[in-house]
């Protein structure tokens, strides 16, 4: 960042003093994009766009400026805006963001073999009463026949998903995302 500041100063100075509007929003994800027109803006963020004068900030005393972050825009260029916050990116991603989309893969995972585990139990009591000459009724019967048949699906969706996360897992670790947040 410290490289871009320099030269966008320097640019600044030279330039004049231009005042377009931008228009930046955050995306479900936790993303932060900057465009220059608003039909650049997806509809649904529409509601929550951030409106600010390019070039604004230079009349500003310095202790007063909001600080410089870079964002990218929806052409995916870097540049820098001024927002409120900086926080530190891992990948295109801020650190809260990982550890959001770990946490809701986890339990996503954990959920779906928690369901597993309850139909395969229900299937075993179902079979060994069976065996033993119990007789079930028909929206028992019925439940079986359903868990019966969704089970495989359920567990090929099971391994769709810790595929998804040992390759989440990897993208972090290029990212640079600690250890802790990666091996919650």
């Amino acid at each position: 960042m410290k490289r871009l500041f320099l030269p966008a100063v320097i640019l600044a100075l030279f330039a004049g003093p231009a005042f377009a509007e931008l228009y930046k929003w955050t995306d479900e994800r936790g993303g932060v994009h900057v465009t220059d027109s608003m039909e650049k803006v997806p509809s649904k963020y529409r509601g929550s766009v951030s409106v600010f004068q390019e070039g604004a900030s230079e009349t500003q005393a310095p202790e007063e400026a909001a600080p410089v972050e870079d964002v990218q825009t929806d052409s995916g260029a870097v540049q820098d805006a001024v927002v409120g916050t900086s926080e530190e990116l891992y990948g295109d991603e801020t650190l809260e963001w990982w550890s959001q989309s770990f946490q809701e893969k986890r339990t996503a995972i954990g959920d779906l073999e928690n369901f597993i585990d309850t139909k395969r139990k229900f299937l075993e009591v179902f079979e060994a009463g069976r065996r033993f000459g119990q007789v079930f009724g028909s929206e028992s019967v019925e439940k079986y026949k359903a868990f019966k048949q969704e089970l495989p699906a359920d567990i090929k969706k099971l391994s769709t998903l810790k595929e998804e996360y040992s390759d989440f897992q990897r993208k972090a670790a290029g990212a640079g995302v600690p250890r802790n947040i990666r091996e919650q």
